[in-house]
């Protein structure tokens, strides 16, 4: 369940705008990145269907927020200002760890956040160092 994950990576973007392949093609690897789970928040008026279809046709498994849920959510997780396409790192407590404007570069800082304050899924178990 949603709980059991240590943390959400929030992707802002508006899946009919030019780019959108190549940001999904560029956060695909991160899906479950450490048990981090990747959440689209689509920009825009999508039907969820064809929003379904369309990143199965990009071959990202991302789950998104329903049409009717991500316009009341976008606002609650980010702010104003941030232009659009957009990331959001935070931990399952709601606890901010990266935002950015979406740019291919941010995929390596997005990593080593995750990297950073998630421990690997081995390690946990381990009591020792």
């Amino acid at each position: 369940a949603a709980m059991q994950r240590p943390g959400f990576l929030c992707v802002f973007a508006d899946p009919g705008a030019k780019g959108f392949a190549e940001l999904a093609a560029a956060l695909a690897p991160l899906q479950d990145r450490r048990g981090v789970l990747t959440v689209l928040f689509p920009e825009g008026q999508h039907p969820d269907e064809k929003m379904a279809e369309r990143l199965r046709s990009l071959g990202w498994r991302a789950p998104f927020l329903f049409d009717f849920l991500a316009e009341a959510y976008i606002p609650t997780l980010l702010p104003g200002t941030t232009p659009l396409p957009a990331v959001v790192l935070q931990t399952n407590e709601g606890r901010l760890l990266y935002e950015s404007r979406w740019r291919p570069e941010v995929v390596g800082e997005l990593q080593a956040a995750i990297d950073r304050s998630f421990a690997a899924p081995e390690a946990t178990a381990s009591t020792g160092d």
